[in-house]
């Protein structure tokens, strides 16, 4: 999965500031925004869980959330408030 510190590395992102040249130092954060891409999902496999086994996938699931919506509104905040 790609981070903050990886953007440049995801090709689901593309760069928005402009004037940012190749080994160029930006001046402040490069913003990237999704590309829309079409994707057709042909099936999904899955495989029973014990109850503990769901059990512990919701959690990581529910901290992967937490620290998704932490990161997203500190930057938020850090892009509103110089």
């Amino acid at each position: 999965m790609a981070g903050p510190d990886h953007a440049q590395d995801d090709p689901r992102t593309e760069n928005t500031e402009a004037g940012n040249q190749a080994g160029a130092e930006p001046s402040r954060k490069t913003r990237r925004q999704p590309v829309a891409r079409h994707m057709v999902i042909e099936r999904v496999e899955t495989i029973p869980m014990t109850a503990e086994e769901r059990r512990r996938a919701v959690e990581a699931l529910a901290e992967l959330i937490l620290h998704w919506e932490h990161t997203t509104a500190a930057a938020t905040n850090a892009e509103e408030h110089p």
